[in-house]
C-alpha cells in the first residue's frame, strides 16, 4: 500500500515522503507540499473504494491472508423460536420477549480446507553446490570427497618429501663433518 501511495503522490506532486519507499533520482517532498500530499492521499482513498484492491496493481503481499466473503441472508422466524423454547423451558413472560429485537449471526469458513501457498528462493546456495557436486561427479566421476583426498595426498607428499630433503640434508652434513674430522688425525 505505501508502494502505491509512493507512486500517486509522485505522479501529483513530483515528490515523494521522506519515509516512503522511492529511488535517488526522486525529489523528497518538503512541509510546502503538504497539500497536495493529502490530495494525492485522498485520490488513492477514492480510487481503492470505487476500483477496489487493483488500483496499483501491485503483487500479492508474501504473508498475507484474503478470505473471500460471502453473505447470506434470511428471515429469522422468531416466534418459532420462542415456541420452541417456551415447550422446552416453560417460559413464564412469552409476550415480554416479542418486545425485543434478535439478530443471530453464524460465521463460517466457506472450505473446510485450503492450499497452502508460500514464496521461497528456487535455488539458494546450497543447492547450487549441491546441483555442481552432482553433475561433477556424474560426467567426470568427481566429488568432493576425490578433491579431499587429492589435498590430503599432495599436502601428505609434501610433507614426507621435505622431511625427506631435511634428513639427507642433515646425512650429508654429518658425513662431510665425519671425513674433515678424519683428515685432521
Amino acid at each position: 500500500m505505501i508502494e502505491c501511495l509512493s507512486n500517486i503522490t509522485y505522479e501529483q506532486c513530483g515528490c515523494v515522503e521522506f519515509y516512503m519507499p522511492h529511488s535517488s533520482s526522486k525529489k523528497i517532498c518538503t512541509q510546502y507540499d503538504d497539500d497536495c500530499i493529502e490530495t494525492a492521499r485522498e485520490t488513492m482513498l477514492h480510487r481503492e473504494s470505487s476500483q477496489g484492491d487493483y488500483v496499483c496493481h501491485c503483487l500479492p503481499s508474501c504473508n498475507s491472508v484474503d478470505y473471500d466473503a460471502e453473505i447470506l441472508k434470511t428471515d429469522y422466524n422468531l416466534q418459532k423460536l420462542i415456541d420452541i423454547y417456551d415447550a422446552i423451558y416453560k417460559i413464564p413472560d412469552k409476550e415480554e420477549l416479542n418486545s425485543y429485537n434478535y439478530s443471530k449471526m453464524e460465521i463460517y469458513f466457506k472450505k473446510p480446507r485450503f492450499l497452502s501457498m508460500r514464496r521461497s528462493e528456487l535455488f539458494g546456495i546450497i543447492d547450487f553446490l549441491s546441483n555442481c557436486g552432482g553433475l561433477l561427479g556424474l560426467f567426470l566421476g568427481f566429488s568432493f570427497l576425490s578433491l579431499m583426498e587429492i589435498i590430503y595426498f599432495l599436502t601428505l607428499r609434501l610433507c614426507c618429501t621435505l622431511k625427506k630433503d631435511l634428513e639427507e640434508e642433515k646425512n650429508e652434513k654429518l658425513s662431510h663433518g665425519k671425513e674433515i674430522h678424519l683428515e685432521k688425525y
